[in-house]
């Protein structure tokens, strides 16, 4: 219910943002970082979330 109640318990200790679940900060994390741990197989291009990377199926094309 954090979402109706604007609580966000889970702050970002390099930026000070904050979110309301522990996994945003975890992705939020990335950007700091660089951590890209999603790799396309098709052409080795890395992404940083998992919706990015299936996003990016798109560009190629089924055989």
């Amino acid at each position: 219910m954090r979402v109706h109640t604007q609580e966000r318990p889970f702050v970002c200790n390099l930026c000070r943002k904050a979110f309301n679940h522990k996994v945003s900060l975890n992705r939020h994390m990335h950007s700091h970082t660089g951590k890209k741990p999603y790799q396309c197989k098709i052409c080795l291009r890395q992404f940083s979330t998992k919706f990015d990377w299936k996003r990016h199926f798109s560009v190629h094309p089924m055989t």
